[in-house]
């Protein structure tokens, strides 16, 4: 069976026909604009910057439209909602759902109560909070009577529905400054040096709400204060009405205090001259924390014309900080600089910070890896080998091709290494070919045997091939036909728990009385059972198999089988 997004898919562009034929552009706009980020809202690797990334995007750029653009209309706004809950009755992965109830907590009204209320009933504990949130936000009868179903559980939902907020004005100071006149807030000024720490930091706090920058003096002589608390307001305030003036101040500031905090503030200070400022300290630095820290202000400020400076310096034959400056300039780089960050990332020595300067290159190249070919020659090619494995493309796979055809034992072996890191399934008949090659060392044919099994279970939408479920299912039982080795194996059951077919339960069940594999067969088993539509179109094959999990399951798997078998009906 296909993944759910492809199933989503469909859905939503029968939504779409539908609405064209009878003319609601407006329920077209919304669908297509959810289906445009639903894909990215469930990364399958929380690990993975790039996909963390991109969920986060998605769940704001959705958010966005609905407070935003969807707000323009009552008609925009419905058809929003209502694709939501087309969503929220799909199969999507928790993570997608979790969101929209969210967002449905700000624009949701009576016509999602169909679709939320079912979620009360889950068996995700994300979910039935999300659903109460959304319900104790809507102030109608239906609502209320959404979550009577049951009133112990979601007593503070209900109760959180009958709050009563008054809307006053604070008259007592230090706690009213932000309401006096510029007069009386500029009198009261006069004798802060008087204040005790406590009434400082809120005056300091009510110089940052006011944006007084007639006060800017006292910020800045409260910055080197004794008190964290008073530090922390001044540099707040320095944050809204600083400029470049203030640069030096929040440089030192970098040395001795909260350099995180200080960061944040430097990002935010308004003006150019600021940017300035900050490009100029950094191209004298040498200490690599404060380099670091710069550059990560370059960053976050945005300076897209720096991304050059920020190059430069990682290149450099002493750079202290060279993942820090390739990072930075990672967020503000197009394509036309790749060659740059490739030569950077060369000049890394540790193993680790190249690793994750390889994951940013790959990020920025996308599939097309002609940049990182163009760079190659007889000093990095090893190095710049494993690289294109992890970026993929045809570019890519040429090089693959040409040294897996040679004659040269160590470029083929090369080869092969590269091709484990391959971010799709497009290798997968090379993966498996050489998985089974006994001309490779033992150690080679095992890491191909295991890349092969994580590239044909990727779902639908990462694997970049056509590939049926059923399929998926018959490679990775070649490849536990393949292990010699029972971590192989229990990869395999791991990842077979990732293909939403009726077989896969059936294979994996037969594993659960062998001791080496029996907790991922179960826990292979949990995962498939936790999606409605594979477990209510296969009720007797699951009621079987969580009858099994339910006598030799640990207490957790227990638990998570009771569940799943209590909302099969």
């Amino acid at each position: 069976m296909k993944h759910i997004w492809k199933k989503f898919a469909f859905a939503v562009a029968a939504t779409v026909a539908l609405c064209a034929l009878s003319g609601q552009a407006f329920a077209q706009e919304a669908a297509n604009k959810l289906s445009e980020f639903l894909p990215k809202m469930a990364p399958q690797n929380m690990a993975d910057e790039g996909q963390v990334r991109e969920m986060e995007a998605a769940q704001q750029g959705w958010m966005n439209y609905c407070l935003q653009d969807a707000a323009k209309s009552k008609e925009l706004r419905a058809e929003s909602i209502k694709a939501m809950c087309d969503a929220l009755e799909s199969d999507a992965p928790v993570v997608t759902k979790q969101w929209l109830l969210h967002v449905m907590q700000w624009v949701g009204d009576d016509s999602c109560i169909g679709a939320v209320a079912p979620l009360l009933k889950s068996d995700d504990p994300r979910l039935v909070d999300g659903a109460a949130r959304v319900l104790a936000q809507i102030p109608t009868e239906a609502a209320l009577n959404a979550l009577k179903v049951d009133e112990n559980k979601f007593a503070s939902y209900i109760k959180a529905r009958n709050v009563d907020i008054e809307v006053g004005v604070e008259t007592e100071l230090p706690l009213a400054l932000p309401n006096l006149s510029d007069a009386d807030f500029a009198e009261y000024m006069k004798g802060f040096d008087k204040l005790s720490d406590d009434d400082k930091a809120r005056a300091l706090g009510a110089v940052r709400v006011r944006k007084a920058k007639e006060s800017l003096a006292a910020a800045v002589a409260c910055v080197d204060s004794e008190n964290d608390q008073v530090k922390r307001a001044a540099l707040l305030a320095i944050e809204r009405i600083g400029s470049a003036k203030e640069f030096d101040v929040l440089y030192q500031q970098l040395k001795t205090f909260d350099r995180g905090f200080v960061v944040r503030i430097m990002k935010n200070v308004v003006g150019d001259d600021f940017d300035a400022a900050v490009v100029n300290a950094l191209k004298k630095e040498t200490d690599g924390g404060l380099m670091a820290a710069l550059a990560d202000v370059v960053g976050g400020r945005y300076i897209k014309s720096e991304v050059g400076t920020l190059l430069a310096l990682a290149k450099k034959d002493d750079c202290p900080a060279r993942l820090a400056l390739i990072s930075a300039a990672e967020r503000l780089a197009t394509k036309d600089n790749i060659g740059d960050f490739v030569d950077a990332a060369l000049a890394i020595s540790d193993r680790g910070d190249r690793d994750r300067a390889e994951q940013i290159l790959s990020r920025l190249c996308d599939g097309d890896a002609t940049q990182v070919v163009a760079k190659m020659n007889n000093q990095n090619g090893v190095q710049l080998f494993m690289l294109l494995g992890r970026i993929g493309g045809d570019a890519a796979l040429e090089q693959m091709d040409r040294a897996l055809s040679s004659n040269d034992a160590a470029a083929k072996a090369l080869a092969v290494r590269a091709m484990c890191n391959w971010p799709n399934a497009v290798v997968w008949e090379k993966l498996l070919a050489a998985a089974q090659d006994k001309s490779y060392p033992e150690q080679l044919r095992v890491q191909a045997l295991r890349a092969f099994i994580r590239v044909v279970s990727l779902p639908d939408e990462q694997d970049g091939i056509d590939m049926s479920g059923k399929d998926k299912l018959a490679n990775l039982k070649k490849a536990f036909e393949l292990a010699t080795r029972d971590d192989e194996r229990n990869l395999v059951l791991e990842r077979v728990g990732a293909v939403r077919e009726p077989e896969s339960v059936e294979f994996v069940r037969q594993y659960v009385d062998t001791k080496a594999l029996s907790d991922k067969a179960i826990n292979a088993v949990l995962d498939l059972a936790h999606h409605d539509y594979l477990r209510k179109e296969n009720k007797d094959l699951f009621i079987k198999a969580l009858d099994v999990v339910l006598e030799k399951g640990n207490q957790g798997q227990k638990d998570r089988a009771a569940g799943y078998k209590s909302n099969i009906r």
